[in-house]
């Protein structure tokens, strides 16, 4: 029997949450809107003359949007300190090397960074990752500012946020240990290898590390504001579990439900219920 959650509509969401909710026609739109919301907290705060501070994810968002935005608006980005999620490690527990086809840190950099005008750029130092030999280090700065401005991102398929995953079907876990977990490193399970393999690399599981770093929950949670997007069309069914759904570690994203300042903005389709194929959807017109 289908959970009750899956089936509520579009129209109904504030009536079962006190989020702010948002629906964009098409990815692009949202893209446009992740950039607006971005430039408009760091121009408000350059305004009052505070420095800017949030967490990033690499996917999903398209970070060329964003940094052709900027540009274009010339949103001064000096000021601005971004917290990275998380990145994946070699089976030692090092950073995976940045020439690897998945290395987080070339990305943001590749497709963000160096796509800034030079004189809007924030330093380099400025972009922080969590680091798996020195993970207290990203727990201790979060600590020091009371949490970030704003903390951007999305739900894995199996309801991690970062990569807080759940835990394995057999694992006991204290459902503290998780909503309470700082940066770390951690194991990847099969269900989000699975989802990258799919998403990331065509199907070649054997590229997929099997290890990253991640900020906690608790991180996470303690940013003064959590802004979600989804853009995924099963975006539709792990939005609803995680919003709606029951509070619990088996789902660590629902934890966002206890958060006191949540926006949340999808794509029509994410909007529109969880569709049905028996077939599997293959792509093709």
């Amino acid at each position: 029997m289908i959970a009750e959650y899956y089936n509520i509509k579009s129209e109904d969401f504030k009536k079962y949450s006190k989020f702010e909710f948002k629906i964009v026609k098409s990815l692009k739109d949202l893209y446009i809107e992740f950039a607006k919301d971005f430039a408009n907290l760091i121009n408000k705060n350059n305004s009052e003359k505070k420095e800017t501070t949030v967490i990033l994810p690499v996917g999903p968002f398209d970070y060329q949007v964003v940094a052709n935005f900027f540009n274009k608006k010339k949103v001064n980005c000096k000021n601005t300190i971004i917290f990275m999620m998380d990145e994946y490690c070699t089976d030692d527990g090092k950073i995976i090397p940045y020439e690897h086809p998945l290395s987080f840190h070339r990305f943001i950099y590749e497709n963000f960074f160096f796509l800034l005008k030079e004189d809007l750029r924030m330093p380099r130092e400025n972009i922080i990752f969590p680091d798996p030999e020195n993970p207290e280090y990203t727990t201790k700065r979060i600590e020091e500012i009371n949490g970030v401005d704003v903390c951007y991102g999305g739900f894995g398929i199996n309801g991690h946020f970062a990569f807080n995953e759940p835990p394995e079907p057999n694992e006991k876990v204290d459902e503290n240990s998780v909503r309470n977990s700082v940066t770390r490193i951690v194991n990847l399970t099969r269900e989000t290898r699975t989802a990258l393999a799919l998403g990331s690399t065509f199907g070649n599981w054997d590229l997929i590390p099997s290890k990253a770093v991640t900020l906690g929950m608790k991180e996470l949670l303690s940013s003064k504001e959590i802004h979600l997007y989804f853009m995924r069309t099963w975006h539709a069914g792990v939005m609803r579990k995680a919003l709606f759904g029951p509070i619990t570690p088996n789902f660590p994203a629902s934890y966002i439900q206890t958060h006191p300042n949540v926006k949340v903005v999808m794509a029509s389709y994410v909007a529109k219920l969880p569709e049905i194929n028996v077939t599997q959807a293959t792509g093709l017109k």
